[in-house]
This record gives C-alpha cells, structure tokens and sequence, in this order.
C-alpha cells in the first residue's frame, strides 16, 4: 500500500480522537489538522513498519494526546497572561477615571503614579500593554500647571 493509502486507511481509524478534546477550547478544525499533521509525520518517519494495527494506533493516540494536551496548557498559559494584563489595565484606566473625578483634571503619568503608589514607569508600560486606549491620562501637561482637560 503507497503512502497515500495508508495516511487514508489511519486517518479513517483515528476519527476518533478529538471526541475527547472537543469541549477543551481548540477548534474542531485544529483538533483535525493536528490529527493530521501526527498521521503524516508518522508515515513520513517511516514509523508504521513492521507494527500491528493496535500497535500503531495506540502510537498514535498517545502522540495525539500529548500534542493536544500540550496545546492546551500554552492556551490556559497565555489566557492568565492575558487576565493579568486585563487586570492591570483595568486598574490603571479605573484609576486615571477616579482621579479626574475627584480633581476634575487628568492625571500626568507621574500624578497617576502616586495616586496609585507605583512608579511611572509602571503606568507607562500599562498604557503601551493598552495599546495606548487609555485616553484619561494627560501626557502632555501644559507648563506651569494643570491644565484643566
């Protein structure tokens, strides 16, 4: 059998794979893609030969697996990776709102920094983590003074 028919044959008898992976937050067609990709590389590596069909579907179902797995820990990595930064600039923006509020003027980065009690550098680095939306910080005071936006 060429190689096209025993990727066709494996991929038929792994179709289900990602039943246990479909209400894990990966799209059904990257659960099928990395379906795929495994099939193909284990045909490539020539990795089939002289095994049983047992043999090389229980190979794959582990190599499935781990890949899946793994994809889901970077995905639960990244997403509080994101909560935090949420978080941060939630904090950040809910404050320069405050402090308008109560002083009826926008904070500079330096007056929101102390308001907040941390330093500036940590209000500039949330607004760039922003994408520069936080729109209630004044960064060009005018000189002598508040100026009164």
């Amino acid at each position: 059998m060429d190689n096209d028919g025993i990727f066709s044959v494996l991929y038929d008898k792994t179709s289900d794979f990602i039943d246990e992976f479909i209400d894990k937050g990966i799209p059904c067609e990257d659960l099928e893609q990395e379906r795929a990709l495994l099939i193909a590389e284990y045909i490539y590596d020539n990795k089939y030969i002289d095994k049983s069909d047992e043999k090389i579907i229980a190979e794959l179902k582990l190599g499935y697996s781990e890949k899946i797995n793994e994809m889901i820990s970077q995905d639960e990595i990244q997403s509080d990776v994101s909560k935090k930064i949420l978080k941060r600039v939630n904090k950040v923006n809910d404050a320069a709102i405050k402090y308008k509020e109560d002083f009826f003027v926008k904070p500079t980065p330096k007056e929101l920094a102390e308001y907040l009690g941390v330093t500036e550098t940590y209000i500039l680095d949330t607004v760039q983590m922003s994408g520069y939306e936080i729109t209630e910080i004044d960064f060009e005071p005018e000189k002598g003074g508040k100026n009164g936006s």
